[in-house]
């Protein structure tokens, strides 16, 4: 009889990696590494060459930016590595009774290519930061919309980032001559670099020449929707939801609009069971529609079984609207540094799986 296996394509020595074997022992992990192969299309081969002798429960991590200098990297290089990556996840084989994804290779790259997932929500009709255009080419074009749809607050997105790289907040008061721009992006020998760092820019060329270089790389513009606050800090979530359920939740504060933990933000402390914490004084119908949202985004996704899902209150209703979703956003500090229960619940999943296989 043939033992199903469970494979991770990822990094060797990323948290990501460590964890999942920690929650995973002893049952053995398979790693095929990006950074070991020249060519990620030789792990497409590895794989398919597994699926010969064994049954393979596979899940797929991001690879790692860690090649550029110093932990930042340039913007436009991330941008022709998203768009090599998703070139490479349609080259990997298709489930089958000899594969099974955690999350399929398909499924991913939509949640990475934010004009797609934003179609696939708006199909649904689900709740998410309206999208005020996804064609915009330059600054005065941008700013031309602005005025035209009354709204002076935009996020500015590129649609293949990630970790909030290039994304601009932006505000622009025309009556009174007056803009301001919030990014984690900072010019570094004439190219964009993500610095991990939120600044605030008001000066009318800087601004232009943010614009500049991330415009051209295709983007998305939301509305710019106010966040609910607790203790004078604006706030979000994200939810890992899993398997059918919210699994964990962690909040996220930040003093500006952007609200990512490694650009030095804070989170609240965590609950115990995926709950929502009590400080936060939510109501039992505000947590029952966020679960709801969750629930309903991840089914509009087919081949999606985790998600980190980005999702706001907004500061007038209280009601939850979607951000972002993201297929590999399982990488939550707070999880992994004391019960490790995502990446347990997923080897809980595959022992399942494998004894139906």
């Amino acid at each position: 009889m043939e033992t199903p296996i469970f494979v991770l394509i990822g990094e060797e020595n990323s948290r990501r990696t460590l964890f999942l074997k920690k929650a995973a022992f002893p049952v053995p992990v398979r790693l095929l590494c990006y950074s070991q192969e020249k060519k990620w299309e030789i792990l497409s081969d590895k794989l398919k060459k597994l699926t010969e002798t064994s049954p393979v429960f596979c899940k797929i991590d991001p690879p790692s930016y860690d090649f550029l200098k110093e932990k930042q990297y340039r913007i436009d290089c991330m941008y022709q590595m998203a768009e090599a990556y998703l070139s490479w996840l349609s080259s990997l084989p298709a489930p089958s009774n000899r594969l099974h994804y955690l999350n399929t290779p398909e499924t991913i790259a939509l949640l990475l290519d934010k004009q797609k997932l934003r179609q696939t929500l708006a199909a649904e009709s689900l709740p998410a930061t309206p999208l005020l255009s996804a064609d915009i080419s330059c600054y005065e074009e941008l700013k031309q919309l602005m005025e035209e749809k009354h709204c002076f607050s935009v996020f500015v997105k590129p649609k293949l980032a990630s970790g909030a790289a290039g994304i601009l907040a932006y505000q622009y008061h025309p009556e009174k001559c007056r803009e301001k721009l919030y990014t984690s992006a900072a010019f570094d020998g004439g190219f964009l670099v993500n610095t991990k760092r939120i600044s605030c820019c008001r000066d009318h060329k800087t601004i232009q020449a943010y614009f500049s270089k991330i415009l051209p790389l295709g983007t998305i513009v939301e509305r710019w929707v106010p966040k609910a606050e607790y203790n004078r800090k604006k706030y979000d979530f994200r939810i890992l939801f899993q398997f059918g359920r919210i699994s964990f939740i962690t909040v996220r504060q930040s003093d500006g609009p952007i609200t990512n933990l490694h650009l030095n933000n804070a989170a609240l402390p965590s609950e115990v069971n995926g709950q929502l914490p009590a400080c936060l004084s939510l109501s039992a119908v505000q947590a029952a529609g966020i679960e709801n949202l969750c629930q309903k985004a991840v089914h509009a996704v087919n081949g999606l079984s985790m998600a980190g899902i980005d999702v706001l209150l907004e500061k007038e209703s209280g009601k939850p609207m979607l951000i972002e979703m993201n297929g590999q956003g399982d990488l939550l500090y707070q999880d992994i540094y004391d019960k490790n229960s995502i990446y347990s619940e997923q080897i809980g999943e595959f022992l399942t799986w494998s004894s139906r296989t």
